[in-house]
């Protein structure tokens, strides 16, 4: 399981679990805001630093899924053509 804090909204987090699911949490409130479940593993994320309504997950699928926490229902971009599992993912600090 990985947990990332959003660099804008420090009470925002996303959580990727066992069962392939990404949930989205709010600490202000008592239960998960949004909740998906992918196909494969998610081995890791990141918010995007500039645009933090984004981030990106890297899956154990050799695909890396961009989502807008707006409009978690499919992925905003999808990157491809890794060459095994993305174990590890970060933004520049221009949001690149």
């Amino acid at each position: 399981m990985k947990v990332k804090y959003n660099p804008s909204d420090p009470n925002i987090l996303a959580a990727s679990c066992i069962d392939r699911s990404i949930i989205l949490y709010d600490l202000r409130g008592e239960t998960a805001v949004q909740k998906i479940q992918l196909p494969n593993k998610s081995m890791c994320m990141s918010f995007n630093p500039i645009e933090p309504i984004n981030f990106t997950i890297g899956n154990d699928d050799s695909n890396c899924y961009t989502f807008d926490l707006r409009k978690m229902d499919k992925a905003k971009v999808i990157h491809k053509d890794h060459i095994g599992a993305v174990t590890d993912i970060d933004y520049s600090p221009t949001g690149r």
